[in-house]
């Protein structure tokens, strides 16, 4: 039998080294003997950012995270979350799913390889005796993300300014999803797609009325999180995949949704594994 599947929401990395300090990597084998451990680009990418805006003492404490998102061995890398929402539901599949997963196996290595930042980030890792040495080329690493987290950016002013709906039709909803991937998706495939992302479409729906509050800093660092979120609930269109997660409010945000229940609240999956 197929073990189920868990990803990590960035915050979890964190946690799970700060509450077992001297041996996380023990509790990371007590979850792989339960679960398979698979990687969101998304985790990835918010910890690239937190290594490329942090100091050079910050960079041990930064790859030990990284080694927590992948389970402490070689990281299975999943699609972006609309990539893998719209293979998943539609069987869809486009030409640089397999290039985007390989480049981030390879910022990966480079990431844990680096001896300090400044030979991460500027004079480069040695991969092995036959290669150049690689940077970590963080923009071009991060492109898709940044272009789609400043689209997200920019409807949530439209919405605050009246000039886009807080809530969209269900055929409305999946066509801003599928956005550039997929640019022409009929009636039957949008109600495949809303049926199957709705948490994800939940929490976005969440986030469009937070717009409506002038209190919410659409530029800060909390739409970031809050746009990230949207993304990751999207592995959770595959019904064996669930998402763990200290977020509180995502799993009463999503109640309503049948995917909530792989909504995983991370101090009780721990405590679910004894450790």
């Amino acid at each position: 039998m197929l073990r189920k599947i868990v990803v990590f929401d960035t915050n979890v990395c964190q946690n799970i080294i700060a509450g077992f300090p001297d041996r996380w990597q023990s509790v990371l084998s007590a979850i792989g003997r339960q679960f398979q451990i698979k990687v969101s680009p998304h985790t990835f990418w918010e910890l690239l950012d937190a290594i490329t805006n942090g100091s050079e003492e910050s960079l041990t404490r930064y790859q030990d995270r990284v080694r927590v998102m992948s389970g402490s061995g070689k990281p299975k890398f999943l699609l972006t979350g609309p990539s893998f929402a719209l293979k998943y539901i539609l069987r869809k599949d486009y030409p640089n799913d397999e290039t985007a997963v390989k480049e981030l196996q390879e910022a990966f290595t480079v990431v844990l390889k680096a001896r300090t930042r400044s030979e991460l980030m500027q004079s480069g890792v040695k991969l092995d005796l036959r290669r150049c040495r690689t940077a970590l080329a963080l923009e071009r690493i991060t492109e898709k993300s940044t272009g789609s987290r400043n689209e997200h950016k920019n409807m949530l002013k439209a919405i605050r300014s009246g000039k886009h709906p807080v809530s969209p039709s269900a055929q409305e909803w999946a066509r801003e999803l599928a956005n550039e991937l997929s640019p022409h998706i009929d009636d039957r495939n949008a109600a495949l797609l809303v049926n199957g992302l709705s948490a994800a479409r939940l929490w976005d729906e969440a986030v469009r009325n937070k717009a409506l509050d002038r209190q919410y800093n659409i530029d800060g660092e909390k739409h970031r999180g809050d746009f990230t979120d949207i993304q990751q609930l999207m592995y959770l269109c595959n019904p064996h995949i669930s998402l763990v997660t200290c977020e509180e409010k995502m799993k009463t945000l999503c109640a309503r949704s049948p995917q909530s229940d792989r909504i995983l609240l991370y101090n009780d999956f721990i405590r679910g594994l004894s450790v």
